[in-house]
This record gives structure tokens, C-alpha cells and sequence, in this order.
């Protein structure tokens, strides 16, 4: 048994067709560059003995490039410039810190194109009783 398949060609498919065969040749040699609306940098977070290390991949960037921030819990690396010859863009991320982390317990290093952020854990405290006198 054999089974064959026709495409059905509405006056539509015809003229679409039509149009195609017009234009195609013109477009051929037009080439329109694409560009990236989204910055993607690739991360790591790793977790040791009693420290979070961030590592962030910025190649072709110097440690002045960068803007670290720490605003209410939250950790922003964050920069504007942009190297062509190793495709690093303009990027902005954010992480969420442990809760009673302090900005004298986070460190930063920037060496062979990777921004190393260490944040130390917070000491872990016992949660405070308050015992309420009835009167």
C-alpha cells in the first residue's frame, strides 16, 4: 500500500508564494544584526565550612568595573561596561543574603575574569526568650 501526500494550495498559499519568489532575492544580501536585549553571565554559588562564595564570570573587565551593593538584605553586583572581545555585556544581579549577614563579613576579589564574592555565614544565635509578667 502506498500512501502519497499533496500539499493543498489555497489562492493564499499561492500568493504568499508569488510575494516570496518577488522579495527573496533582495533580502538575500540584506543582513540585519541581531541584538541581545538580555545580558546572560554565568554564576556559581558554592557553599564551604562557614562561608558563600558568589562566583561571577566577567572576563575582559577590571575591578573598578564593578558596583557592589548591599541594600536590605539584598546583594547587587552590578556593571555597565561591556568587552566586545570576550562578549561581556553590561549586567545587574541580585541575591538574597542570609538573614543577619553584615557587610563587614562580605569580601570581594577579581582575578583571571572571575568576581569571587565571599560572604561569611552569619554565627547562628539561639532565638531569645521573653518571658511576660502577668499582673
Amino acid at each position: 500500500m502506498t500512501i502519497s501526500l499533496t500539499t493543498y494550495r489555497t489562492p493564499t498559499n499561492r500568493l504568499d508564494s508569488l510575494f516570496d519568489s518577488l522579495f527573496d532575492p533582495f533580502f538575500e544580501s540584506v543582513t540585519i544584526p541581531k541584538k541581545r536585549t538580555t545580558a546572560t553571565v554565568n554564576t556559581k554559588v558554592t557553599t564551604e565550612d562557614n562561608k558563600h562564595i558568589i562566583s561571577v564570570a566577567a572576563p575582559g573587565l577590571d575591578k573598578e568595573d564593578f558596583n557592589i551593593t548591599i541594600t536590605e538584605g539584598t546583594l547587587t553586583v552590578q556593571t555597565n561596561k561591556t568587552d566586545t572581545e570576550f562578549g561581556t555585556s553590561a549586567f545587574t544581579k541580585t541575591w538574597t543574603l542570609p538573614e543577619g549577614t553584615t557587610a563587614d563579613k562580605i569580601s570581594a576579589d577579581y582575578n583571571q575574569g572571575i568576581l569571587r564574592v565571599t560572604v561569611e555565614k552569619p554565627e547562628a544565635t539561639a532565638p531569645e526568650t521573653v518571658t511576660i509578667k502577668v499582673t
